[in-house]
């Protein structure tokens, strides 16, 4: 079990991150008004649902800085991987959280939000209700083709903040399974080797990743360093400190730090417990929970392709276990030859908030180009 210490700072100054806020707020009350107009939505109530809409968005946008305290349990099984814990959750009330499970299967990856808090509200996954405040709706399972050989991707829409590379730093699964690209040494001395490898396609992609490990731990992963490309996304992962369990060296300490052009994102790991892990891992998703599968995708969809086409998941209520692959093409041809209304227009809005979000970004950042460009 792992204690976690999460903090997101802004790099921007004050007055940039108000700027921000001010001009996706006054973006999304133009994109909710059209949407509104075009739903048929009466002259009168369009103006104050867009504003309502706007500042609700604003107030629970994932850029805001926070602090968030939680535990991890990870269960090493060998041929599968559960992890438990919690992740922050935005809404206008504050920071609040969504509780997972994540199960690392032979051929899958299954993420089960197992409780949540939103809205000032409590709710779990035995006694959901399909209409949340703000019309969020439930948290769905997710699920993703996990690849043939155990390899581990980095995933688009993954709940938790648990990349590739703290699985193997976390759990002690092999860092082999990293992405399954080659390998090249690039150092090493009397006290280490750098591995690094670059990932050319899958989320992120394209990126380096690096390795160090230390002889004096049985060669055992001491830190790691994802950069992109375009040097704009970045992460560092370091152990502090270590513990022999057994005859084998694991990190008792791990400090992971993530920066972005907005934001720094760190966290601190701290390890509680580490023991043997129960036969039963207790995975067990209620039945008609609604379940958004990305198999047919293949292990290296990204965040991209999900926001440019909206047909990427399937969609069903979970039964006990998962459709195979033909099962999930038949599903996939019914609802195609279905007609599926969509009532409500805040359903509807928060729907389009995830490329509106892209939007936003990339148009800040657009005017702080032309901003610079007029001072200059």
């Amino acid at each position: 079990m792992w204690y976690l210490q999460h903090q997101r700072v802004l790099r921007s100054s004050p007055q940039q991150y108000t700027d921000i806020l001010q001009q996706m707020e006054r973006t999304a009350s133009n994109v909710a008004r059209k949407e509104l107009q075009a739903q048929g939505v009466p002259k009168e109530q369009v103006e104050e649902q867009a504003r309502d809409f706007a500042r609700a968005f604003v107030s629970s946008t994932p850029l805001r800085p926070f602090s968030f305290q939680t535990e991890y349990e990870i269960h090493n099984h060998g041929d599968t991987l559960l992890l438990r814990g919690s992740e922050p959750a935005f809404s206008p009330q504050g920071v609040e959280s969504v509780w997972w499970e994540v199960l690392y299967d032979k051929n899958a990856v299954i993420a089960h939000p197992t409780r949540w808090s939103l809205s000032g509200r409590s709710y779990d996954s035995h006694t959901f209700t399909r209409s949340l405040a703000a019309g969020a709706g439930t948290p769905r399972v997710r699920v993703w083709k996990r690849n043939i050989n155990g390899a581990l991707y980095r995933l688009p829409r993954f709940p938790v903040c648990i990349t590739p590379e703290l699985v193997v730093l976390l759990s002690g699964v092999s860092p082999m399974l990293l992405y399954q690209q080659e390998w090249s040494l690039q150092q090493e001395d009397a006290e280490k080797w750098v591995l690094a490898q670059r990932v050319g396609e899958g989320e992120l992609a394209p990126f380096t990743l690096r390795m160090t490990f230390l002889k004096s731990k049985n060669g055992a992963p001491a830190a790691a360093e994802v950069v992109r490309d375009d040097n704009r996304y970045r992460e560092v992962y370091r152990v502090t400190s270590w513990r022999l369990e057994r005859g084998v060296w694991v990190p008792e300490a791990i400090h992971d730090v993530r920066l972005t052009d907005l934001y720094e994102e760190r966290r601190e790991w701290r390890l509680k417990h580490c023991g043997p892990v129960p036969s039963d891992n207790g995975f067990v998703i209620p039945k008609g929970m609604p379940v958004a599968d990305y198999r047919l995708q293949g292990e290296r969809i990204t965040l991209d392709d999900v926001h440019t086409r909206g047909d990427l998941a399937v969609g069903y209520e979970w039964k006990g276990t998962l459709p195979t692959e033909d099962q999930l093409h038949r599903l996939r041809a019914k609802s195609a030859n279905e007609s599926v209304s969509q009532s409500g227009s805040t359903s509807t809005l928060w729907r389009i908030l995830p490329p509106l979000l892209l939007i936003l970004i990339g148009a800040y950042w657009y005017w702080r180009v032309r901003r610079a460009e007029r001072r200059a």
